[in-house]
């Protein structure tokens, strides 16, 4: 059953509320409290009740700035509040709230801005890229437990495309780098499509194009038939003249800790038009 709920009292611009922020505030000081963007209406000592009033969509102008973080630019930027220092700021840092939006660019030392309800920013651009890192390492029991368990449940997909030449056709293309995939992880293959780029039909001494791992010694995972890499043909998975190993098959995963690579089984001399090859899957 639906929750029925009664309107008790209608939303007000004013509200007395407990200053829980651990130090006084003064008479006109901005502030973050009960999830609202406020202004004291009067001075308020830690843990007392006091006036506040709700900012929300209100016209406010700002001339405190954390050091060196008080470039406003433009309107429409974002407005941050680091509400340890109690000042604005322009970096969206980790524990700072996002409390609006500037009208324009500063002028002098004045910022305008339109108050929002503030945001709390739970990770600023240097842990986000710190947390990829962890990531793409493999090392992740640093990570939140939620984020751990999707990568452990997905993996890490990709999706690469190599082009292989036929007149180096016997040179291997890399797909992904063993560093790519990582110690302890496999690549699975999961969809590929492959595409002759022009009318030139692949002739040759060589019989079949392959995508394989890079062990020591290869591991084949997708086999390409010389006689369907005609005039612009498209192949994929179910084409005539594919071959799929039982490593893909069965998505048991290529080799540990190695990449994939494109190439082919002998010459094709300057015969062939350029070999364009997709492979998508994730590492786990």
């Amino acid at each position: 059953m639906a929750s029925i709920i009664f309107v008790e009292k209608p939303a007000a611009l004013g509200l007395r509320l407990v200053n829980n922020l651990g130090a006084d505030v003064a008479q006109g000081e901005f502030c973050v409290l009960a999830g609202k963007s406020l202004m004291a209406k009067e001075a308020v000592v830690s843990a007392a009740t006091g006036a506040f009033e709700d900012l929300l969509g209100a016209q406010i102008q700002a001339a405190d700035y954390v050091s060196g973080e008080a470039t406003f630019a433009a309107g429409e930027l974002p407005v941050y509040w680091n509400a340890t220092q109690r000042k604005f700021s322009n970096t969206a840092t980790s524990g700072y709230y996002l409390v609006g939006y500037t009208l324009a660019a500063k002028s002098g030392t004045i910022t305008k801005f339109i108050a929002i309800d503030p945001r709390l920013l739970i990770s600023d651009a240097a842990t986000m890229a710190a947390a990829i890192a962890v990531l793409q390492t493999g090392v992740v029991t640093t990570l939140p437990a939620s984020i751990v368990a999707v990568t452990e449940l997905c993996g890490k997909p990709f999706r690469r495309t190599a082009v292989l030449t036929s007149a180096l056709a016997t040179t291997p293309v890399d797909i992904l780098t063993s560093a790519e995939v990582g110690a302890g992880k496999k690549a699975y293959i999961t969809q590929f499509l492959t595409s002759v780029g022009g009318t030139a039909v692949w002739a040759g001494t060589g019989t079949v194009v392959l995508v394989r791992d890079k062990a020591s010694s290869p591991v084949t995972a997708i086999t390409m038939a010389k006689a369907q890499l005609g005039s612009q043909a498209v192949l994929n998975m179910l084409s005539t003249g594919v071959t799929l190993s039982t490593y893909v098959r069965t998505g048991v995963g290529m080799t540990a800790a190695k990449g994939l690579e494109l190439v082919a089984d002998g010459t094709f001399e300057t015969t062939g038009s350029d070999l364009s090859v997709t492979v998508c899957g994730f590492i786990a």
